[in-house]
């Protein structure tokens, strides 16, 4: 971190978002799908195991994407990139990174891109229908996502 300045400053791309987040979307960590996702894998025997098969079974299902399935996923998603960045995106990133210890390999690596890929494809996708409706709701979210997205590359 440096001095006086917040993360988002001191890192390339630029977030396209203002601190704190306002609006329609308020980041990746910020449903509580996504803490319970995200609890239930750092009580997991295995962390490592359970967030890569998380991920892949979520990345690789062939199914409608609702709403609330994917809050977990997107979440589990950006804390892999949260890991590469090295970056303290927000108190409860922080805390889930504290909570789950997981060595970023490529198959992770991977899957975690996946997963933003496939919630962005318009189609089958009820989490991007519900952010098409709105113009700037979905500005904010693919901006945020494309923002970890740079770290999953």
């Amino acid at each position: 971190m440096v001095e006086g300045k917040a993360w988002w400053e001191t890192v390339a791309p630029t977030p396209p978002w203002n601190a704190p987040w306002l609006g329609h979307y308020a980041g990746p960590f910020d449903s509580d799908e996504a803490h319970d996702d995200l609890a239930d894998i750092s009580r997991a025997s295995d962390v490592q195991i359970a967030l890569t098969a998380f991920l892949a079974d979520f990345s690789r299902a062939e199914t409608r994407i609702y709403s609330d399935d994917a809050d977990g996923p997107v979440a589990a998603a950006c804390l892999v990139a949260a890991r590469l960045s090295g970056q303290i995106l927000d108190d409860y990133a922080e805390q889930h990174l504290e909570e789950t210890p997981f060595a970023v390999t490529e198959d992770l690596r991977a899957l975690a891109a996946a997963v933003l890929d496939r919630v962005v494809r318009p189609g089958d996708n009820e989490y991007r229908e519900w952010y098409d409706d709105d113009a700037e709701a979905c500005a904010d979210w693919l901006g945020q996502l494309a923002w970890y997205r740079v770290f999953l590359a």
